[in-house]
């Protein structure tokens, strides 16, 4: 399934993007290793990035990356990203086969974009306006953050049906400010709104920084020996071998401790219940933690499926 960027672009939403972002299933990581040494074998130089992950559903599975190049072209495989959707996650464990290639969902691809950088901020309100334009209402105001969302909330207060219907709805439920927004002053409502924002950009900051931490140190023990074979599936597999002795399959040490830092630096206390419960962001922003998810993972890496 391909994300970020490249989805935008296939829609017109963006004119051009650095790199392919793309989610495997579980059962399509071993198809893509072939794929790219196929792609060697035909003449294509096929690199590991350093701070890559292996392409393996233990790692792929709870957040990490795998990182490539292929004829220059830069290639990044997820498994289950950060902020995925129920739906999405269910997905890197279906069994039935999967189209070989799709493209996110716009509603997906809203999630995946809560991050520390202004681009993604920006590709939200893109795709927020594409939503509307298919008149997909709900969706659309998904994906509201900052002032946006303060003036269409403050736009709701004069018609009481639909402020009912969203105080009521799902929405209110996964995000709290849908239904505080409705009675707080325009000022109020307003600074709320930049806490809740700033809450996604401090966990993605947070989140970048630990990953990059943990893989930088992984890859200055490693990547020399990683980097050694000729071929490509010989270095995936110097890879593999190092990662299962020095590379947790977890990224993140302490994720509630990561989202209680950004809780406070965002200051999205200073409004009781502005945030869903901590124990509800964990699963919204950390997909295996969810208990379903969590049933499905291995405690220890294994090999991948057949």
């Amino acid at each position: 399934m391909i994300i970020g960027g490249r989805a935008l672009v296939a829609r017109g939403l963006r004119d051009h993007t650095k790199d392919i972002d793309s989610c495997l299933t579980a059962r399509q990581c071993p198809g893509m290793l072939a794929w790219l040494q196929e792609k060697e074998s035909q003449g294509g130089k096929v690199r590991i990035c350093r701070l890559s992950a292996p392409m393996h559903p233990d790692w792929l599975s709870r957040g990490w990356s795998c990182h490539v190049e292929v004829a220059g072209d830069r290639l990044d495989f997820f498994g289950v990203p950060f902020r995925a959707s129920d739906e999405l996650a269910r997905r890197f464990w279906r069994v039935n086969r999967v189209p070989s290639v799709t493209i996110a969902p716009l509603d997906e691809l809203g999630h995946l974009k809560r991050t520390e950088r202004p681009l993604d901020w920006a590709d939200i309100e893109r795709l927020v306006g594409q939503l509307r334009v298919e008149r997909k209402t709900e969706a659309a105001l998904r994906h509201l953050f900052g002032l946006a969302l303060a003036e269409e909330l403050i736009r709701l207060r004069e018609h009481d049906a639909l402020r009912a219907a969203v105080a009521e709805s799902q929405l209110a439920e996964d995000r709290p400010i849908f239904r505080l927004g409705l009675q707080a002053e325009p000022d109020e409502l307003r600074a709320m709104a930049r806490s809740e924002m700033r809450f996604w950009e401090v966990a993605g900051e947070l989140r970048t920084i630990a990953i990059r931490r943990r893989a930088a140190g992984f890859w200055r023990r490693h990547g020399a020996a990683i980097d050694a074979p000729d071929t490509f599936l010989a270095r995936h597999e110097i890879l593999i071998a190092a990662a299962r002795t020095d590379l947790p399959v977890g990224p993140i040490d302490d994720p509630a401790g990561m989202l209680a830092t950004a809780r406070a630096e965002a200051g999205v206390d200073r409004w009781v219940g502005l945030l869903p419960s901590n124990e509800k962001m964990l699963d919204q922003y950390f997909p295996a933690q969810r208990p379903w998810f969590a049933a499905a993972l291995p405690s220890e890496p294994e090999s991948p499926p057949t």
